[in-house]
């Protein structure tokens, strides 16, 4: 069954992959701090994307590394979040 996928879910996760995939280790820590949220609170919104797409994100010791889909979602999740606002945009102007 899967879970529904809240913007803000993928938004976080995204930006962890980012910065996963310029320095792995630490990298739900400093999301967290910059986000001004406790580790926690990162690490539930990744599982709720992975859980959702039923799909992996991280992986290798303490899955701090991007997997293959991790990186496809690094590449294409900032353009669908792009789009999803847009759409969203252009939906409440039309009210």
């Amino acid at each position: 069954m899967s879970v529904a996928l809240r913007l803000v879910d993928l938004r976080t996760t995204v930006e962890v992959l980012t910065e996963a995939a310029s320095r792995e280790v630490g990298a739900r820590r400093r999301v967290a701090e910059r986000l001004g949220i406790e580790p926690s609170v990162v690490t539930d919104r990744v599982k709720r994307v992975e859980k959702s797409l039923e799909i992996e994100l991280f992986e290798g010791k303490g899955r701090s590394k991007p997997s293959q889909l991790g990186r496809r979602m690094m590449k294409y999740g900032p353009k669908f979040i792009n789009e999803y606002e847009d759409f969203i945009e252009l939906i409440q102007r039309t009210e």
